[in-house]
C-alpha cells in the first residue's frame, strides 16, 4: 500500500512551533503514523460533514482528515 501524504496549514505549522519539546513529540507521532493509516482506531467522523474526521492527539486537534 502507497503512503500518503501530508500537508500542514501555515496556520497548524505555527501552532505547533510554538509548543513544548514533548508535545510536538506527541503530536508528531500521531502525523506520522497517518501516512500508513490514515484513519486509525479513535479517528471519529465530524459531525455536520459528509467526508470529514478528526484525530486527537491529548489535549490537542492532530488532524482533519478529509477522504474521498
Amino acid at each position: 500500500m502507497a503512503d500518503y501524504a501530508i500537508t500542514f496549514a501555515r496556520s497548524a505549522r505555527k501552532e505547533l512551533e510554538s509548543f513544548d519539546a514533548p508535545i510536538v513529540n506527541r503530536i508528531f507521532s500521531k502525523i506520522e503514523a497517518l501516512a500508513k493509516v490514515p484513519r486509525p482506531s479513535g479517528c471519529r467522523k465530524l459531525q455536520g460533514e459528509k467526508n470529514l474526521w478528526r484525530i486527537r492527539g491529548g489535549d490537542y486537534q492532530v488532524a482533519r482528515l478529509r477522504h474521498a
